[in-house]
């Protein structure tokens, strides 16, 4: 009997698993689609599916002659903000992976990315890539969220959110409301229109209002920033204030102002735009100047990994 741990990063974009010694150390990985539960066109069976591929791609590449017993798994779930959402995903994790120990840990998926980026038992994590959502935690154990319910309520600052702004902006340069800008002929030649008046049939007709299609907008704004249109940027600089209000937000809840801490920060927003990052960083040397903010590059599913082997200590 080979005894291992189950990580899961299961994110709005993508599925990550990890089966790992007890110690840690990777030995096998597995991939899929998207699972957050509240996304359009999601549904429970589409979950179970790619957890089911992503597992059992991990298993089948671990070495064993003898056979695989999971003694600890943790799972980080884009969606899971409540007791009916982990009531959901607790069913659908069991029908896709029977050999779960009768008790996993099952968590939103800031918080194995916070543990990812830092070993400090304390501090904060913001996730800016399809949708966005924060998390802290203080020295006294107190744990705060923001964001991360979903698109109509929230995501701010996320390639949704700046991708919603890019298709207004260029509507409104368009017509006259607003400002002209790049923006107008950067989303007529990626929807393949001959105007904005055509943007209702790949919207509406399509399948291109989708949460994950609007993201897929944001580098347009990053693409007229760098040729320095002024409602490009502008776009940009509300998503980066949009995260740093998020951050104050958590660290003022958690009395952590003054507290020398981390702020880990995942995805492609942060990653993947330097105006955003860079603006980000500069207005948050000047609202917390204790608080020192991490590009995290690595995978958020390796947390994962690191907190089921805290589980096997407890």
């Amino acid at each position: 009997m080979t005894d291992v741990i189950l990580a899961v990063d299961g994110g709005g974009t993508k599925t990550d698993v990890i089966v790992a010694s007890p110690t840690g150390v990777a030995m096998g990985r597995g991939h899929s689609g998207p699972v957050n539960m509240h996304d359009e066109g999601i549904t429970a069976r589409d979950i179970e599916k790619r957890l089911r591929t992503a597992i059992q791609a991990a298993m089948k590449q671990v070495r064993t002659r003898g056979r695989v017993r999971i003694v600890a798994a943790v799972a980080g779930m884009a969606g899971c903000n409540s007791a009916r959402d982990e009531r959901i995903l607790r069913a659908i994790f069991r029908r896709a992976c029977p050999a779960l120990p009768r008790s996993f840990l099952l968590v939103n998926d800031v918080m194995i990315a916070r543990r990812a980026g830092s070993d400090q038992p304390y501090g904060l994590a913001l996730i800016a890539g399809t949708g966005s959502n924060g998390y802290g935690i203080n020295p006294q154990g107190q744990e705060a969220w923001v964001s991360g319910i979903g698109h109509y309520a929230s995501d701010d600052g996320s390639a949704y959110d700046i991708g919603m702004r890019v298709l207004r902006a260029a509507a409104q340069s368009a017509d006259g409301r607003g400002e002209h800008t790049l923006l107008e002929p950067l989303v007529i030649h990626y929807y393949g229109l001959n105007s904005i008046r055509e943007i209702e049939w790949p919207l509406h007709h399509q399948g291109k209002a989708v949460k994950t299609e609007i993201a897929k907008l944001a580098p347009l704004a990053d693409h007229a920033a760098r040729k320095k249109d002024r409602v490009a940027r502008e776009i940009l600089h509300a998503a980066a204030d949009a995260q740093v209000c998020m951050a104050t937000t958590l660290l003022r809840r958690l009395n952590m102002k003054n507290r020398e801490c981390s702020c880990v920060c995942i995805g492609g927003v942060f990653s993947q735009n330097t105006f955003i990052w860079k603006r980000f960083c500069a207005q948050m040397k000047r609202a917390a100047t204790s608080v020192h903010c991490q590009l995290f590059r690595g995978k958020p599913v390796d947390g994962a990994v690191k907190l089921a082997i805290e589980s096997m200590k407890k």
